[in-house]
């Protein structure tokens, strides 16, 4: 008998096969895969290696074609990899210290989800290696699973350093839209006949991947209200409530989100850099900066896997949370921690030294050269605006600080943080006219900045266009109502327009 058997489910993964199968040469003594309707060269490729190939119907659930590939696998031990996945070369010693165990056991590999496209690669615990049993059933159509069964058969669970390699996630957005809309099927119709949590969490994910928030928050807010749901899943939950309600302007509820998920999972990266962004919207400068830097030093321990891992980790790219920490220094004037997040960034690999000496100079008030304006504008991407805005406002020549604005124009002419900035010093340099209407455009866009609002009736008074001033009042209440405080503050407005407004 074998002592392992690789199982596996695949469809046209002629692309992906080769690799994974050439991965576990040496340690796998069997590999079972079942072909679920291939078109292309996937089952040649398979007999290349002497595969054991079988065919099934696919009935639009994942867990029969696992289970029938179980019932065909003899091994002592069973290894499940999609073709897109690798086991990593280092991990076959690692791998191999199991199979001489008798007992009962399943073991937590580390899956590490490449993402060169985002630059987020993800780790995920998930059981990948148990002892063969009859009794050993995957449960779920989509996302379907080996852990209840093996719980319910009184299996040991025990974590590794078996690490496998998942290439999945590093395709096209229209790729993995794919993905999701072949998944969203199977995971409605499980949800429909067994509305768990953990469904409700993979249902969450999939409505994100589609691009549906409505759906993707509605699921999340039935998974975090179980609880049964695994707490390192949850958290992701509170995360993902938390970022959203800080995007709708809503802080209070941000705040209560993300401190939820913070109790369950402190040393989260991502969860730990949504905290920086609540208290820095709160204006608690101190505390935005210490969550920050817990973000950093957190999102490096997973990085190198130097600490034990949850069951889902993201890598956060450093640039980003080292960017968001020199922009709440600025912020905050904090010499100190402005030195402390420049120094880190220029200690990463792909360090952009003259990015780093241009921040630098913003930051000491000392206008930009041609060739700095340039790289300035190649430079500046959506996570590192609000910094760049903030070293913008320091420039101690308003005209300078215009002009640097004009050179980002192009690359941000829909983003609303960047026209607020942008009509504010207008006004401020006495292009008034030219303000209006960067904010009258600006608030026709999907994306809003209810501050704009107020700048906009401030403008129109000082240049005596009153007939307006109602029309806008009417759209802050329709769009803006659900903002927390936002209607006592318009209220307070209104009254001292009244005067006008009677006239």
């Amino acid at each position: 008998m074998p002592r392992l058997t690789l199982s596996m489910i695949v469809k046209n993964e002629e692309a992906n096969l080769r690799e994974c199968l050439e991965s576990v040469s040496g340690i796998v003594d069997e590999i079972v895969l079942v072909d679920t309707g291939s078109t292309d060269a996937t089952v040649k490729i398979a007999e290349e290696f002497s595969a054991k190939i079988y065919h099934f119907n696919w009935i639009n659930d994942f867990s029969a074609a696992r289970n029938f590939a179980l019932s065909k696998s003899t091994g002592d031990w069973i290894l499940y990899l999609d073709a897109d996945e690798r086991l990593d070369g280092r991990s076959k010693q690692e791998l191999s210290k199991f199979l001489d165990n008798q007992n009962l056991v399943g073991v937590n590999c580390l899956i590490n989800n490449v993402d060169e496209i985002t630059g987020t690669p993800k780790f995920m615990k998930y059981i990948r290696l148990f002892r063969n049993s009859d009794n050993i059933r995957f449960t779920g159509k989509a996302h379907e699973q080996i852990e209840m069964s093996l719980v319910q058969n009184i299996y040991s669970i025990i974590d590794s350093k078996i690490e496998i390699i998942h290439l999945g996630y590093n395709v096209e957005a229209s790729e993995l839209k794919k993905k999701a809309e072949r998944n969203l099927t199977p995971l409605l119709e499980e949800y429909q006949e067994n509305q768990s949590a953990y469904y409700a969490f993979q249902l969450a994910n999939t409505y994100k991947v589609l691009g549906d928030k409505e759906s993707e928050m509605k699921y999340h807010q039935i998974a975090i209200s179980d609880p049964q749901l695994k707490s390192e899943y949850k958290a992701i939950g509170f995360l993902t409530l938390a970022d959203y309600s800080l995007r709708e302007n809503n802080v209070p509820l941000a705040l209560e989100y993300v401190e939820n998920g913070l109790n369950l999972s402190p040393n989260h990266p991502l969860l730990n850099l949504v905290a920086s962004q609540v208290y820095n919207s709160l204006k608690e400068n101190s505390k935005a900066i210490e969550y920050c830097k817990t973000a950093l030093i957190t999102n490096r321990k997973v990085k190198n896997r130097a600490a034990q891992l949850n069951s889902i980790d993201v890598v956060v790219p450093e640039e980003k949370i080292l960017k968001h920490g020199l922009y709440l220094a600025v912020s905050g004037d904090n010499q100190y921690m402005f030195n402390y997040f420049l120094l880190e960034l220029n200690k990463l690999d792909n360090a952009d030294k003259f990015e780093a000496l241009l921040i630098e100079k913003l930051y000491n008030k000392i206008n930009l050269t041609e060739d700095e304006f340039a790289h300035l504008g190649s430079s500046v991407d959506v996570d590192s605006l609000d910094l760049y805005l903030n070293l913008i406002s320091r420039l101690n020549n308003k005209e300078e600080e215009l002009n640097t604005l004009f050179y980002l124009h192009d690359s941000f002419e829909t983003n609303s943080k960047f026209l607020t900035k942008l009509g504010l010093t207008l006004d401020e340099n006495g292009f008034s006219s030219e303000a209006i209407q960067v904010f009258e455009n600006s608030l026709k866009l999907e994306e809003k900045d209810p501050s704009q609002v107020f700048y906009l009736i401030s403008i129109y008074v000082n240049e005596n266009v009153y007939e307006k001033i109602p029309d806008v009042l009417e759209y802050a209440m329709n769009n803006f109502k659900h903002i927390v405080g936002f209607q006592e503050k318009l209220n307070k407005m209104i009254k001292k327009l009244e005067p006008i407004l009677i006239n």
